[in-house]
């Protein structure tokens, strides 16, 4: 079952990505990919580089996919770990979670790396971050007209000879983390102080969510689920970022508890 950017085949894990291999820039600031040997695909299933580094038009990027065995969108490890310490009527609760093993491919920054027509939303990052001549560490392709999209360039009315594709290993990122969850401190007044006040207790608390995550991945959030499409890409594609994720929000809150 091959879907979007994912397959999966018998005898293999769930929501493989199905990705040409982004080989970087090329000497005119183009992006390229890694050329497969489609011969020995078709005869023997084997996924084997030519060895030619090709440019990544939207046709090539289609007809040089591989199927990453090792990198799938489900997480093949998680968990958790709670804490909680007491001293003198302080409280103190932690709760770790963590998962990993999974790798998401961010469209959301796929679409926004690109300076094109129809989108007004680019990353900061692309600024003076673009290829030209003499620019040899540039981490964004080169400038061009409407760079993906297949629209006549109004200058000369031709079609853009830089029309290319984005859809490759350049956007697929590990997806492991590890999240401090939630933090709370708390501080029970001493009993001789609430029978005086004759109450039972009186316990005031500061509750902290989504304090810290610990991750490489570069996008909002490592921790997300893929609700668009039908139940089977939901399914299969769970580490795909199609749109604008919901991240995980950080909130604090105070409050007093008392008991009569």
């Amino acid at each position: 079952i091959q879907q979007g950017v994912g397959i999966t085949q018998v005898g293999s894990q769930l929501g493989n990505f199905y990705l040409a291999e982004y080989a970087g820039l090329d000497s005119e600031g183009f992006e390229t990919i890694f050329e497969i040997n489609k011969e020995t695909l078709r005869s023997t299933g084997q996924t084997v580089k030519t060895g030619a580094i090709i440019r990544a038009t939207q046709t090539n990027i289609n007809n040089n996919r591989i199927v990453h065995s090792d990198k799938q969108g489900l997480p093949t490890w998680y968990g958790g770990f709670i804490n909680n310490f007491s001293y003198k009527g302080f409280d103190l609760n932690v709760l770790f979670t963590f998962s990993g093993g999974n790798y998401i491919y961010d469209g959301l920054r796929e679409s926004n790396s690109y300076v094109r027509t129809g989108s007004n939303v680019i990353l900061a990052d692309v600024y003076n971050n673009t290829w030209e001549t003499g620019k040899v560490d540039a981490a964004y392709p080169k400038l061009t007209w409407n760079m993906r999209d297949n629209f006549n360039n109004p200058l000369t009315n031709n079609p853009s000879p830089q029309t290319l594709g984005s859809r490759t290993t350049r956007f697929l990122y590990k997806g492991d983390f590890a999240r401090l969850k939630t933090v709370q401190l708390s501080y029970n007044l001493p009993a001789g102080l609430i029978t005086k006040m004759k109450m039972q207790g009186i316990r005031l608390y500061v509750n902290v969510n989504n304090l810290l995550t610990f991750t490489d991945y570069p996008g909002f959030d490592p921790e997300f689920a893929n609700v668009g499409g039908g139940s089977q890409d939901r399914n299969l594609n769970q580490g795909l970022i199609g749109s604008s994720p919901i991240p995980q929000v950080r909130s604090m809150n105070a409050g007093l508890s008392v008991t009569f």
